[in-house]
């Protein structure tokens, strides 16, 4: 949506319906951007395929069918400009080396702090659109 000369940035949430969004509470409660939300890595690619106005992906490392290092690498090759925010249930060498290896830009800890996410997601989305 465009209004003037600001058009809303739009985010790719790709995880398992978890019960509790409460990590998410300030984007989805955020007027400024649209979400899209998927839950699992074939319908993340779907959706990134068929809305070019996603500007940032953030995807569960544990989704069903194509995992999200696998669907981070899906996304790489369908647009290797887009920030991706990985998210995983536990930092450790493996998925380190996997964020590393798939190219995400962030690797960040389920849950997640509301205020944190907030301040890293406008990162990216600053980067991505200069």
């Amino acid at each position: 949506m465009t209004n003037g000369n600001y058009t809303k940035p739009t985010i790719l949430i790709a995880r398992e319906k978890l019960g509790d969004d409460s990590d998410l509470a300030g984007l989805m409660l955020n007027n400024n951007i649209d979400l899209v939300r998927v839950e699992s890595g074939n319908e993340a690619l779907l959706a990134l395929q068929t809305n070019p106005a996603i500007s940032l992906a953030m995807i569960n490392a544990d989704l069903p069918g194509l995992n999200g290092f696998d669907t981070a690498l899906e996304i790489r090759k369908l647009s290797p400009g887009i920030p991706i925010i990985l998210l995983v249930n536990y930092v450790n060498a493996v998925s380190i080396r996997l964020s590393i290896l798939t190219d995400c830009t962030r690797m960040l800890q389920n849950p997640i702090d509301p205020l944190d996410l907030d301040t890293i997601v406008e990162q990216c989305l600053i980067s991505f659109c200069n």
